[in-house]
C-alpha cells in the first residue's frame, strides 16, 4: 500500500524534530507547535508528485546551510512569494528535495539532514 502524504508528513516531522500542519492540498513543516499565524515558524512544504511515487519538499535557500544547498535536487529562483522589496537578498529562492514513498534510504536521509539545518536556522 502506498504511503499517504499525511503519513509521510508525520514520519518526516518526527525525524526532523519539528511539527506539521495540513493545508488544502499539502502539508507545512513548522518549528513551533502552534496554529497562530506568524508564530508557527513555517519553513517547508510537502507535496505529493502527480503520476509519480514521490513526495517533494520545498524550503527556503536562505535558511539552509551549504550542505543542504549542495544536496538539493533542485534550486528554484522565485519559488516562494516574497515582495520584490524584501527579496533583494534572494530569500524567495527555494530548495526542493524528492523522496520516494515509504523510503528510509539515502533520499529520505538527505532530506532529513537538510531540513534539520533549515529548522534550526528558522
Amino acid at each position: 500500500m502506498a504511503e499517504s502524504i499525511r503519513d509521510f508528513a508525520e514520519r518526516l516531522s518526527k525525524s526532523v524534530g519539528c511539527y506539521f500542519t495540513e493545508n488544502k492540498s499539502n502539508y507545512n513543516l513548522k518549528k513551533y507547535n502552534t496554529s497562530k499565524k506568524g508564530q508557527m515558524g513555517v519553513f517547508g512544504c510537502i507535496h505529493k508528485r502527480k503520476k509519480s511515487p514521490e513526495f517533494w519538499i520545498s524550503t527556503y535557500k536562505y535558511l539552509a546551510d551549504s550542505n543542504a544547498i549542495a544536496v538539493a535536487d533542485r534550486i528554484v529562483e522565485g519559488m516562494h512569494f516574497i515582495s520584490k522589496h524584501k527579496n533583494s537578498v534572494g530569500i524567495a529562492t527555494g530548495l526542493v528535495y524528492y523522496v520516494n514513498e515509504g523510503s528510509s534510504g539515502s533520499d529520505y536521509q538527505k532530506a532529513v539532514r537538510a531540513l534539520r539545518a533549515v529548522c534550526q536556522n528558522r
